[in-house]
């Protein structure tokens, strides 16, 4: 091993933390996942309250995020981005008639 690697070794061993480190670091918007970047946006564009009264969680499946509705409705995170804040709000809304026509998993009701 080399000297540097075995440096690194015990310092994370004795739980070595950088005096430069902020723990509010990992809420910088480019560090975010689309998801929770979803979710931010997701208050300016319907409100805080509209965005917790449709949206129950977002969450990861087989290495892709996904956004549960509580109509029981998912939708890709991508797929929410490209369909846009009114398409979304209808499909998430428990009172939409619409019935989105998707043969892939981009969209799925549980």
């Amino acid at each position: 091993m080399t000297g540097e690697f075995v440096k690194l070794i015990e310092a994370l061993a004795n739980q070595w933390r950088t005096k430069y480190w902020k723990p509010e670091y990992l809420e910088l918007e480019q560090l975010l996942s689309p998801g929770k970047r979803w979710w931010r946006a997701a208050v300016d564009k319907w409100g805080y309250d509209e965005r917790n009264q449709l949206v129950a969680d977002i969450f990861y499946d087989h290495g892709q995020e996904f956004i549960k509705f509580r109509n029981g409705k998912e939708i890709l995170v991508d797929t929410a981005y490209k369909w846009g804040w009114e398409r979304v709000a209808d499909y998430a809304s428990p009172f939409s008639e619409s019935n989105w026509s998707l043969g892939s998993i981009n969209a799925r009701e549980s």
